[in-house]
């Protein structure tokens, strides 16, 4: 829902999850200054190994960096490039794709944004993404996108300073205003958000998840209607979900697993339920047209065919790996918590749903942002 995905995700995504800072970019800096490398004078040869990473920002950004781009970096002596992109970059790439001018390699793209815009990713090349027959899921592997980690998004986060006994559990936990007041947080990123929020007030209005689609809108905003004076913040950065939960500023919180078990696991008093949450499998795309896409399939590859690396970037960051040899390492780190060992309690994000989601794009943004609005 990132990458966007944990900020997107997905998702996005992710779908997906963590995202926002200038230390990230710093890194960048001393990794390129320490090995010799700049972005002047470089030979042909030297230009092709480079790679445009459009960084989410943040803690997830810091995790991608740690536990995949600098060893890939270091194995392969490819030049990767920081750019700042958001957590809702589709438009940008639109915007590159239409012109022509696509300057950008690797981007997080949550499953609404693959199905909902077909046009704009290149094809994922699998002579050279070759890692895929140990993947927890078949979704993670798809015409356009690489898993990078598997999220849930929506998933209800609470205080447990607010609630410290029998806090909410549900969605219509999280509706009803009367058992469990306060103040609540919904997301505003772009497509996730125009499915996601109004697929949970479905569910809280008692419709049973395989019952969603074709979604019901009139329903899902009338019963959105009945929070509405208790949403105090539609949050617009993964980070931003975090801070407002951890300041006190909302009680409840849609949220990514993620990003709520990271305060979970910092000694805040946060609790996370996975029931009826969503899984989120925030994913990598590359732009169609992107000037290094080779490179950006060898990452992919590289992620895939490395558990270790998977396990190190669940641990900095509590979303799943994407290979069952990937959770196998976490759980070696001691791991306890994260949404791969969740699997059964998940609503997947399948074909109807994303077909749902690809063919009325446009009607769910209009019907989300005059809401919001």
């Amino acid at each position: 829902m990132r990458q966007k995905g944990d900020e997107k995700r997905m998702r996005r995504g992710m779908r997906a999850v963590s995202r926002r800072g200038a230390s990230f970019s710093a890194l960048v800096v001393l990794a390129l200054v320490a090995v010799g490398w700049g972005t002047t004078g470089q030979s042909a040869a030297q230009a092709q190994q480079k790679l445009v990473f459009v960084s989410p920002g943040g803690s997830y950004a810091r995790a991608a960096y740690a536990a995949y781009l600098q060893p890939f970096q270091e194995a392969t002596r490819t030049m990767i490039e920081q750019v700042e992109g958001g957590d809702d970059p589709v438009a940008a790439i639109k915007t590159q794709v239409k012109s022509g001018n696509v300057l950008w390699d690797v981007v997080g793209c949550g499953p609404a944004d693959v199905v909902g815009n077909p046009g704009i990713w290149e094809p994922i090349d699998y002579s050279i993404v070759k890692s895929t027959r140990d993947l927890v899921y078949k979704e993670a592997a798809g015409q356009y996108n690489i898993v990078n980690d598997v999220e849930t998004f929506p998933a209800l986060a609470y205080s447990t300073k607010a609630f410290p006994h029998d806090g909410p559990t549900s969605w219509t936990d999280f509706f009803d205003v009367t058992k469990f007041p306060g103040p609540r947080g919904l997301s505003n990123v772009g497509l996730d958000s125009a499915w996601s929020i109004p697929a949970i007030a479905l569910l809280a209005d008692g419709v049973s998840p395989d019952k969603l689609v074709p979604f019901d809108l009139d329903r899902a905003y009338k019963k959105l209607d009945t929070i509405k004076p208790q949403v105090r913040v539609f949050w617009t950065s993964f980070t931003q979900s975090q801070d407002v939960l951890r300041s006190g500023e909302v009680v409840m919180n849609v949220m990514t697993d993620g990003r709520a078990l990271q305060l979970v696991n910092t000694g805040n008093p946060v609790a996370v339920s996975f029931k009826q949450a969503f899984r989120f499998t925030a994913s990598w795309c590359a732009p169609k047209g992107a000037p290094h896409a080779k490179n950006v399939m060898r990452l992919f590859e590289y992620i895939l065919s490395h558990p270790q690396k998977q396990a190190i970037f669940t641990s900095l960051t509590f979303y799943g790996p994407p290979t069952r040899a990937g959770v196998a390492e976490a759980e070696k780190l001691g791991i306890k918590e994260f949404s791969s060992k969740h699997a059964d309690e998940l609503i997947p994000d399948s074909g109807t749903l994303l077909n749902y989601i690809k063919e009325h794009s446009d009607e769910l943004l209009k019907r989300w942002n005059a809401w919001v609005s």
